[in-house]
């Protein structure tokens, strides 16, 4: 299945590179605004169309939308989500319960920016309320394609320069073993069938 889909998007990459749609090298490959993140596949090519905040709905955007009583086609229903977010006063409120709690989990950048809005407000009622205004004028058109809003956690995730993914044992015994497999990696089976 994972197979098939990479297919489906390198077809609409080389797709995207044929008509034009898609200039490589451009840091607007796909004319979308800049802030965007797209997918990119290896190699660094952009998947035209596909959006790291973009896509299917995620099971928290259903769980909220099933709390919230929306129902609707799923671009409907993720512009409804924003829009909570974005312009009512239980939307905002939890907005601010995440900021203050820091039980989030952003998984692409566009995923902040409800939150950052919120930040700004709390900041400066004045100057933040401008700031918040254009990021809204700016998002708003892209509501029904992409997640604004944060994927709740249970636990604020750590933070800091004290943070440890793996025990120095755990890299040494990873190290080992992605040196054992570079002699036996694609790009060297390659590399070593054109030599």
């Amino acid at each position: 299945q994972r197979f098939s889909a990479r297919v489906v998007e390198w077809e609409a990459i080389l797709g995207g590179m044929a008509s034009g749609a898609l200039h490589v090298g451009s840091r607007q490959p796909t004319g979308e605004p800049v802030w965007i993140t797209p997918k990119v596949q290896h190699g660094g090519f952009v998947v035209p169309g596909v959006h790291m905040a973009g896509g299917e709905l995620m099971e928290h955007e259903l769980k909220m939308a099933e709390r919230l009583h929306y129902e609707a086609e799923p671009a409907e229903l993720r512009r409804r989500l924003n829009e909570y977010f974005a312009s009512t006063p239980a939307g905002l409120a939890e907005l601010e319960e995440l900021v203050d709690s820091g039980c989030y989990l952003v998984q692409a950048p566009e995923e902040a920016a409800l939150l950052c809005t919120t930040l700004m407000l709390r900041r400066n009622a004045t100057s933040g309320a401008k700031e918040s205004q254009a990021v809204f004028e700016e998002i708003r058109p892209w509501f029904s394609k992409l997640r604004f809003f944060p994927q709740p956690a249970m636990q604020p995730v750590a933070t800091g320069a004290e943070v440890s993914v793996a025990t120095v044992q755990d890299v040494k015994t990873a190290l080992c073993r992605v040196q054992q497999r570079s002699a036996e990696n694609q790009y060297t089976k390659m590399r070593n069938s054109i030599l």
